[in-house]
């Protein structure tokens, strides 16, 4: 938003965040309190020229929608509702991780203390357990967004850096609680 501002574009935010909703306030950012199914009757049709969603779309398919085995329909209604607000030949820019290899969903939902540290279960069930999301396997967002009318210009596979970043992360955290009186570093 902040970008968008400083470049005279009109830009609106959506957060589920009330610290990050006043935080845009404060920093005189137009944002709005609210999820992804609030698009359509917070914002008429053709609405935006472009719609970015960074690091938030695979917290919209939650441990309810795995288990009732409806994760297809629901990413196929995000894409519904982005379609609605962009502008026709508008353009959506999202980040998102993704798999390679589906695991288990039965499995993930465990407790991460009772699977193998380090595992792709495991990190999925902290995912689930702490931030309510699935990643979607490749593909599944080309088929929901072309399902929409939406069509993919590019993609970047950054998941090699988000594994770096978590080792990163992880080190620190394992550091950190080594040694009870020193302060983690961001």
């Amino acid at each position: 938003l902040q970008l968008a501002l400083k470049s005279e574009n009109r830009a609106e935010g959506l957060n589920i965040s009330t610290d990050n909703d006043k935080n845009c306030q404060r920093d005189g950012l137009t944002a709005h309190l609210g999820s992804y199914e609030d698009l359509t009757t917070r914002f008429p049709a053709n609405t935006f020229d472009a719609v970015v969603l960074n690091g938030s779309a695979e917290h919209f398919v939650n441990e309810d929608i795995l288990i009732t085995n409806q994760k297809a329909t629901a990413q196929h209604h995000i894409f519904k509702l982005l379609a609605h607000v962009l502008k026709p030949g508008g353009r959506l820019f999202f980040t998102c991780i993704h798999f390679v290899d589906m695991p288990d969903p039965k499995q993930v939902l465990n407790n991460p203390l009772h699977l193998p540290q380090g595992s792709l279960e495991y990190h999925c069930s902290i995912l689930q357990k702490f931030f309510s999301g699935w990643y979607p396997t490749i593909g599944e967002y080309d088929t929901a967004a072309a399902n929409n009318g939406l069509t993919k210009v590019f993609e970047r596979d950054a998941t090699s850096d988000y594994l770096k970043t978590s080792n990163d992360w992880t080190r620190r955290v394992q550091s950190a609680m080594k040694q009870p009186h020193k302060r983690l570093q961001v």
